[in-house]
């Protein structure tokens, strides 16, 4: 009995210091990783910051974290340098017939692009995007570089900082306003203008080679001719930097309505401003220049065809320009060709019918 109540005794005794030495060891933890030791062991003063243990530096003010927390942590970052085993990384097969380099990709993207760049097939004699682009660059230093520039009476090619100036919209008498980076660059719209008596048409194209700005060709065309002849206006076309997309749609305008190719257009618009669309624009503006040269081959023949018969229809009715002379004589070749066809037929009859009767 004696010694049962001996070994009580003595576990009683062991319990306390061996929380005393946990609360030690948690409180070292709370120091090193927490920078604050809790609430519960701090001894040496009654406020809720302190001094960090074995340093000079004063602890950065903090919520003091419970216990349990800090035994929490604990036990997680000991299970993971002990028990969690290392994430393998699997890798997927990939046949080696589907790999390929960087360097090949590359070398595939720079030749399709130089493949269009330097397709100059044309049955008109157009030449090929990297000709444009040279003629384009070639004397650009001799172009002004101004943020708004009149590249045809009345057309001005501005960038951004002269849209969003309503003074000098009024002071250069501004009546209608293309933009051509309608919410990718140049936020403005109808209401931003206002009470500025301005006629607004704003198109959303983005300056990538792979944007489709054909497609605004015709509309943006016919809202700058309608805006010269019936209004009498005058127009800025805006961009970000008045070189791309404003350039692109205002030479469209010079080729479908003042019927330059287009070479001329740009040309003439680069002695005035420094522009430099991108080949993609480029790629598809020669593409409308092709089809604009096909359709007044068309429109030439026919004009040609009517413009004979026009004329002989009143040479016939009202003798304009004709002489009886020439009427004579016009008769007497009409009345030879006549007697030439009938005798050349007496004499394929003739022939037709002796091989009929060798036959026989």
């Amino acid at each position: 009995m004696a010694s049962n109540n001996e070994s009580e005794e003595s576990e009683d005794q062991t319990v306390p210091g061996g929380e005393e030495e946990e609360a030690r060891t948690v409180q070292g933890i709370q120091s090193h990783y927490l920078r604050c030791p809790s609430p519960s062991f701090s001894m040496a003063s009654e406020s809720r910051f302190s001094m960090i243990s074995g340093s000079d530096a004063a602890s950065i003010f903090m919520e003091p974290i419970h216990l349990s927390s800090a035994i929490a942590a604990k036990k997680i970052i000991n299970e993971g340098e002990t028990e969690l085993p290392p994430r393998s990384v699997r890798a997927e097969s990939i046949p080696e017939s589907m790999l390929e380099t960087a360097e090949q990709l590359m070398v595939e993207d720079l030749y399709n692009r130089v493949k269009d760049m330097i397709d100059d097939r044309s049955p008109y004699n157009t030449p090929c995007v990297l000709d444009i682009q040279r003629a384009m660059v070639q004397d650009r230093m001799e172009a002004p570089i101004n943020p708004v520039d009149e590249v045809w009476p009345n057309i001005f090619i501005a960038e951004k900082s002269v849209a969003v100036n309503k003074a000098r919209l009024k002071r250069m008498g501004i009546t209608h306003i293309l933009n051509t980076a309608h919410g990718t660059g140049v936020y403005t719209g109808e209401t931003f203008y206002a009470g500025m008596n301005i006629q607004y048409m704003g198109i959303e194209v983005d300056d990538f080679p792979e944007a489709d700005i054909a497609v605004h060709f015709r509309p943006t065309a016919e809202f700058l001719d309608e805006a010269l002849l019936t209004h009498k206006g005058k127009v800025l076309v805006v961009s970000m930097m008045g070189i791309s997309r404003s350039a692109i749609l205002v030479a469209c305008y010079l080729m479908i309505f003042q019927h330059m190719s287009i070479m001329e257009a740009l040309t003439s618009m680069r002695k005035k401003r420094a522009i430099n669309p991108n080949e993609g624009f480029l790629k598809q503006l020669r593409e409308l220049n092709e089809t604009l040269m096909e359709e007044r081959d068309d429109d030439d023949e026919t004009l040609s065809q009517c413009s004979v018969i026009d004329a002989r229809t009143r040479a016939q009715i009202f003798g304009e320009g004709v002489d009886d002379d020439d009427d004579d004589d016009t008769d007497k070749e009409e009345e030879q060709s006549m007697i030439e066809v009938k005798a050349h037929s007496i004499t394929m009859e003739e022939e037709e019918d002796k091989e009929s009767l060798l036959r026989r």
